[in-house]
């Protein structure tokens, strides 16, 4: 999360003066939306926590991913004037919840691995 919120704050700051075309394109209109929900997913695990509730599964992070882009792309667009909608953005909130969870699934697989080779190792002592 913090890397990601890195990478907006360099964003903002100076990637977009470094790169020309295409890359400048990509950094000043969508990189934003695309590690949005990077940073905005694990606040809400952490509020949902909290509540004894998770969201780690596809589908849910998937389900959230879905009505984050349609407020951020559809509701507040309608209410501000200065806003625009663009259906790159809403695909943007789509593949950066699918990166959370692959992310969220590489960590739990790596703490499930962790567990099991702790649990060997007991196990092998007790031998």
């Amino acid at each position: 999360m913090i890397l990601f919120l890195i990478i907006y704050i360099l964003n903002k700051t100076c990637i977009t003066n470094l790169v020309e075309g295409t890359a400048w394109i990509f950094c000043k209109y969508y990189l934003d939306d695309l590690i949005c929900l990077l940073i905005v997913l694990p606040y809400i695990e952490i509020l949902l926590i909290i509540i004894n509730q998770e969201i780690n599964s596809f589908l849910g992070i998937f389900i959230v991913s879905i009505i984050c882009a349609i407020i951020w792309e559809l509701i507040i667009p309608s209410v501000k004037p200065d806003s625009i909608s663009d259906p790159i953005d809403f695909l943007c909130y789509i593949i950066g919840g699918i990166i959370y969870w692959i992310i969220l699934s590489f960590e739990m697989s790596l703490k499930i691995n962790i567990v099991i080779s702790n649990h060997q190792k007991r196990y092998n002592q007790d031998q």
